[in-house]
């Protein structure tokens, strides 16, 4: 079933969209993600351990490459991501430990990648300042 999502279009004219996660703690975050076509991940987000956004145990330390150079990251399950009325469980994310697309903005603490955005059919309407989101085959399966 098609679902009409509200994205903000930042001054960058980048898309944005806002998604809740669940990490081991139970403890609910709410992020601004930035909607990252380019992204082979499913989400990364950057390490805010002031904020208590940190990878959880047992997860796996690699490189990640993209374009701002290379950054080290932890991959790991954690519960759950919620946006747009869909919820996805035991979704492996990375946890950057810099700046994610080595741009220095506030806002882009989290990007949400093709490893996620693949399970949908996708619609941008830029204009209108939203997304249409449709499940498809992809949709169920565990993630990787």
């Amino acid at each position: 079933h098609r679902r009409e999502i509200p994205i903000e279009i930042g001054d960058n004219n980048m898309p944005y969209l806002d998604i809740s996660i669940t990490l081991h703690d139970l403890q609910q975050y709410s992020l601004k993600t930035v909607i990252d076509l380019g992204a082979s991940s499913n989400l990364a987000i950057e390490i805010q351990r002031d904020k208590g956004l940190v990878p959880p145990e047992g997860s796996v330390e690699g490189i990640a490459h993209g374009m701002g150079g290379k950054v080290k990251i932890h991959s790991g399950r954690i519960p759950e991501v919620i946006f747009g009325g869909f919820k996805m469980e035991e979704v492996v994310v990375s946890f950057s430990e810099g700046t994610l697309a080595g741009i220095p903005n506030p806002f882009e603490k989290a990007n949400l990648g093709i490893g996620i955005l693949n399970r949908f059919h996708v619609i941008f309407d830029y204009g209108n300042k939203r997304m249409f989101l449709e499940p498809n085959s992809s949709y169920c399966m565990p993630f990787e």
